[in-house]
């Protein structure tokens, strides 16, 4: 996850290894995570550009959300949103997502201690 400022400058980025889930699951954690920063930040207009359509379209109200983990990652969503604040989501090809896209690669490819072989 990349947060930028109205200015499109880096003010934060996290990479998390989150274990086995879907894309869709891992791009409603890193919206949580977003949105609770933004709310650390004082934020009051907040977009997230992500490149699962199926999230932005939840998210937006425009499609129902039919699976119950992916209904309860939605709630603590809504739930972390800042009292206030108004929100947008934007669908984006991945292409155009390349910071974001990087860090998860680098989450993904780092070796996790507990799983290196002792030397």
């Amino acid at each position: 996850m990349v947060v930028l400022d109205d200015r499109f400058e880096i003010v934060a980025r996290s990479a998390l290894r989150l274990g086995d889930m879907t894309n869709n699951q891992a791009e409603y954690h890193a919206v949580w995570t977003g949105m609770q920063l933004a709310g650390q930040l004082g934020a009051t207009e907040i977009e997230f550009r992500l490149d699962s359509e199926l999230v932005v379209r939840q998210l937006s109200g425009e499609w129902r959300i039919k699976h119950a983990g992916l209904r309860a990652l939605a709630e603590r969503v809504r739930a972390s949103q800042p009292a206030g604040a108004q929100v947008r989501y934007a669908h984006v090809g991945r292409e155009s997502n390349v910071l974001a896209d990087r860090l998860a690669n680098w989450a993904l490819d780092r070796i996790d201690p507990a799983d290196a072989a002792p030397s």
